[in-house]
């Protein structure tokens, strides 16, 4: 399994705004998501897009999403179609006021199953 950590730093004085932009991201994802490729959940109660930030022990404000993806194979197909979705580019394009420029970062972990 693999999880796809996408953050992102805000700019001073922008974090409301940022967390209001984030969430609809988040949520657009989610509504227009009937590709198999994404989990819908490990659990019942984890959705399969996530957005979170860190209570302590980071300096600067950041947002994180995260998915899960069955493999890496469906990571990258998954990220094509989102490159090709214009309503997706255009609201993440929109709103990048709030965020520091070159700040968007992506992690892929692979998901280790315990017993």
């Amino acid at each position: 399994m693999i999880l796809l950590e996408r953050s992102v730093r805000i700019r001073q004085g922008k974090w409301k705004e940022a967390r209001e932009w984030a969430k609809s991201l988040a949520d657009y994802l989610l509504e227009s998501c009937d590709d198999p490729h994404v989990i819908s959940s490990i659990r019942k109660a984890i959705k399969p897009i996530e957005v979170y930030t860190p209570r302590f022990g980071i300096k600067d404000e950041q947002l994180y999403w995260t998915i899960r993806f069955r493999t890496l194979q469906d990571l990258e197909t998954t990220e094509g179609r989102w490159d090709k979705d214009c309503d997706y580019k255009k609201l993440f394009d929109e709103q990048l006021a709030p965020l520091i420029d070159g700040s968007v970062t992506d992690r892929v972990f692979e998901i280790l199953e315990s017993k």
